[in-house]
């Protein structure tokens, strides 16, 4: 469930900034839609994930090496270190490396690197489907199963996109009405001269 909530919150982030990069090339406009403080919310929200998703990666990493069944420590190791090594690391280093890139304003501010994080994370986030059909596809030697994987398989990216999409737009403006309503609650208590 947890792994399903992290996936979605990130794939709903890299289309809400490729979104976002498209509609402001495309209107030059970049105020009629996507707000300052919206987007200061999405961006909050997809940092604090990113570290909530290393603590739970090492977590998982250190309980899986300290396993004592020989067969699942040299599964895990292969997974690691084998021929699709790249689809197990991918994940700490979109999900943790690159979200928490966005800590800096530059990067946070410029459309290339969000484009270019945005992208990393999508692909991320749809490796495993993909290597897992690839494979599937390079075991099976008949052609006439080559057809039963593919069939719903853009429906079904699809349906995941749109979800996380919609997840993503529900949680980033509910993370910014509440820190509208932090942000006004502490500046009513400060004294009229600290306010800003």
């Amino acid at each position: 469930m947890t792994d399903f909530i992290i996936q979605t919150i990130f794939l709903g982030f890299s289309l809400y900034t490729l979104l976002k990069i498209l509609f402001i090339n495309l209107v030059r406009n970049e105020n009629v839609i996507f707000n300052k403080s919206v987007d200061d919310s999405g961006v909050f929200v997809v940092r604090y994930m990113g570290i909530v998703f290393m603590v739970l990666f090492i977590l998982t990493f250190l309980t899986s090496i300290n396993n004592t069944s020989d067969k699942d420590y040299f599964s895990n190791i292969n997974r690691m270190f084998g021929p699709y090594w790249f689809a197990f690391w991918i994940y700490p280093f979109a999900y943790s490396f690159l979200t928490q890139l966005l800590w800096i304003k530059t990067i946070k501010d410029s459309p290339t690197i969000r484009f270019f994080i945005a992208f990393v994370i999508l692909i991320a986030v749809s490796i495993e489907k993909v290597i897992i059909i690839l494979t599937s596809f390079h075991r099976d030697h008949l052609p006439s199963g080559w057809t039963y994987s593919t069939n719903g398989l853009i429906s079904s990216f699809i349906i995941k996109w749109v979800v996380g999409f919609a997840v993503f737009l529900g949680i980033i403006l509910a993370t910014n009405e509440i820190r509208k309503r932090i942000k006004t609650m502490y500046n009513s208590t400060l004294p009229k001269a600290g306010r800003t």
